[in-house]
């Protein structure tokens, strides 16, 4: 991590440097790892840089078994619970300032909430982040009795003017901060003549809504028997897309799963043109590479996407679900090499 990324993430505890000696002690509650370059394990590297007593908390919630189950047997996911509680009662009374990251609405809902109320129990500081579009939803079906614990927060954190904008039509004040994205290891090419190789990148759950891309690909596989698409990541609704795939019986298609930094970046060089078309998304990293690496991009207008683009001018943007324009444009690019290498040339300013 560079300077502007240890910058970052002090900013991101909301504390000045007169805070640093009240609230040495940081604890983060992350519930999955991500990229080691990225995300909690990152801000925490960057706080103990500069001087902060970061503690990172992985077992919070994902250990599998508690040794409890010596004595008593229980189901695994009573253990996980069990584990997890362990771990925070345990870790909590020992920091100053507990840091919950908020990546989905699973992770809010039966982890994030249980932490808080137990950071305020033992009279902690607590700094919400989320980075979840989904949050809108969660908001608006759940609010009544989400508030009075969200509102027990000492300060709330979003990554973007989209989700700051949600929690205000709640009556929530948060503090927005942008994730600067390490782009130095990728290399920008300008496209013109697509092959074309696609790229999908997410994880593979319900609301990124991979099947809408693998539809849209179908048909552009018709007029374009070499088409490609390479699909990264991984999750619940990957052996429901493999099986669509195998059923309509198209090929070219590989799942490559999760996969490292290095490896990320080599793929984003190789392929030709960024397809996402997301329910809902906020501000995914991967847009952010693409249009790095010179990718066009073509992607569905999603609540949390479109402060990141432009229609016409940085992408093409088509309806939520409508696999048919999603199609169409990415033909469009096909033939039209210089439409692609406007919106691959602009993909560097972007950046």
């Amino acid at each position: 991590m560079n300077s502007t990324d240890y910058s970052y993430v002090a900013r991101n505890m909301v504390l000045s440097r007169e805070a640093q000696n009240r609230y040495p002690r940081v604890l983060f509650l992350p519930w999955s790892v991500g990229d080691s370059d990225e995300g909690p394990e990152a801000m925490a590297r960057g706080l103990n840089a500069e001087g902060w007593k970061v503690t990172l908390e992985p077992e919070a919630m994902s250990i599998s078994r508690a040794p409890v189950e010596r004595l008593i047997r229980f189901p695994s996911w009573i253990s996980r619970k069990l584990r997890g509680l362990q771990s925070m009662i345990r870790s909590i009374p020992k920091c100053d300032l507990v840091h919950i990251s908020c990546q989905s609405v699973h992770q809010i809902v039966r982890e994030g909430l249980l932490s808080l109320v137990l950071a305020r129990f033992f009279g902690k500081k607590v700094v919400l982040n989320f980075s979840s579009a989904e949050t809108e939803r969660l908001l608006e079906q759940r609010g009544k009795w989400l508030m009075p614990f969200l509102k027990l927060a000492d300060t709330i954190v979003v990554g973007s003017r989209y989700l700051q904008k949600v929690f205000s039509r709640a009556d929530l004040e948060t503090s927005i901060l942008v994730r600067p994205r390490a782009l130095e290891t990728i290399r920008h090419r300008t496209r013109t003549k697509l092959q074309p190789r696609i790229l999908v990148d997410c994880a593979l759950e319900p609301d990124l809504n991979v099947g809408c891309a693998i539809r849209a690909y179908k048909l552009v596989k018709q007029k374009y028997p070499r088409a490609e698409l390479i699909v990264v990541g991984d999750g619940s609704e990957r052996s429901k897309l493999e099986s669509l795939i195998e059923r309509d019986n198209f090929h070219n298609v590989e799942f490559r799963g999760k996969l490292s930094r290095a490896e990320t970046v080599e793929l984003y060089h190789g392929c030709d043109l960024f397809l996402h078309t997301p329910l809902t998304d906020e501000s995914p990293t991967s847009l952010v590479r693409a249009f790095a690496a010179g990718l066009p991009v073509v992607l569905t207008d999603a609540d949390g996407l479109l402060h990141m683009v432009r229609d016409g001018v940085s992408a093409l943007v088509a309806t939520v679900g409508d696999h048919v324009a999603v199609a169409d444009m990415i033909i469009e690019l096909i033939e039209n090499p210089e439409l692609a290498e406007k919106l691959s040339q602009q993909g560097r300013g972007e950046a």
